[in-house]
């Protein structure tokens, strides 16, 4: 949903009512994205399917150590507390994880 959500991606009109297919036909008529699904999926063809798991890799893929939230983290008991390297706005953020 983070794609289809305008707050997180700015991809729908402020009341979500763009599609996938939206999206779909938006990123081929942007030649970079058929050149990036050629190189991963080894073909340009963009498909809810293939963007999901080009996602999904690439998020599996990432790993993170030694973050900002990760100091903050070592210094509480639990998620919930303020970290002391945090700001107001970042500890309130937070919260929702």
């Amino acid at each position: 949903m983070p794609i289809q959500d305008h707050t997180e991606m700015g991809f729908s009109d402020t009341n979500g009512d763009a599609d996938f297919n939206d999206l779909i036909i938006k990123m081929n008529d942007l030649e970079y994205y058929l050149e990036l699904f050629t190189m991963v999926c080894d073909n340009a063809s963009i498909t809810e399917q293939r963007m999901q798991n080009v996602m999904a890799q690439f998020i599996r893929s990432t790993q993170f150590f030694d973050s900002k939230y990760d100091t903050g983290r070592a210094e509480v008991n639990e998620d919930i507390q303020p970290f002391s390297n945090f700001t107001i706005d970042e500890n309130t953020g937070k919260c929702c994880l």
